[in-house]
């Protein structure tokens, strides 16, 4: 079974750390990028990009599971860390920190180069 891509399209654009006022909505998450941590021994094999502060402290993150890391040609660790960077989904809350899953690259950028991804 494959997912359908579903686009969807940003309601708001917002800060990483008001990203928890908006839990349910679709929107583009801006903020600066602290730590990008690729997790191999874990289930589903995420990469979690953290901002505003590091893991367990962080105001958002965005997810990439294992199976979508393909669709990158440079490693999102190499590519975000320490950047600004935009992400578009739909924000949902997961253990206390507001998250987005990133299925794939088009649904984030560096803020100031999105032509050039």
């Amino acid at each position: 079974f494959i997912e359908p891509e579903i686009k969807i399209e940003a309601e708001i654009k917002i800060e990483a750390e008001k990203a928890i006022e908006h839990i349910g909505r679709a929107a583009e998450v801006c903020g600066n990028v602290v730590s990008v941590d690729k997790l191999s021994q874990v289930g589903g094999k995420p990469t979690f990009i953290n901002f505003g502060r590091a893991y367990p402290n962080q105001e958002f993150t965005a997810i990439i599971w294992g199976r979508n890391r393909n669709k990158w040609t440079t490693p999102p660790e190499r590519l975000y860390e320490q950047k600004k960077v935009c992400v578009s989904g739909k924000i949902a809350m997961h253990k206390g920190t507001p998250q987005i899953i990133v299925k794939n690259p088009e649904q984030i950028y560096i803020f100031g180069k999105r032509n050039e991804m």
